[in-house]
């Protein structure tokens, strides 16, 4: 795939619902419902420190997170 190809792949993933990630329901809880964020744009935007400040939201629930944005070219 070409550089201009991998940037449109990743520009809509940015778009999709973080629904999409399959994540368990406490971190989308602390994701959706207590920060707001709705999508894998959303987080990204993100520093690794400001997602550990949310309440409920640590290393393990990173770690987790990271993982599934990896397979949606987000890292």
């Amino acid at each position: 795939m070409s550089a201009a190809g991998e940037a449109f792949t990743v520009n809509q993933n940015l778009s999709r619902s973080i629904e999409e990630l399959a994540l368990d329901n406490r971190t989308v809880n602390v994701l959706w419902n207590n920060e707001g964020l709705r999508t894998l744009g959303d987080i990204a935007a993100l520093s690794r420190a400001e997602l550990l400040r949310f309440g409920n939201f640590g290393h393990l629930s990173l770690a987790r997170l990271e993982i599934k944005l990896k397979k949606y070219g987000i890292e």
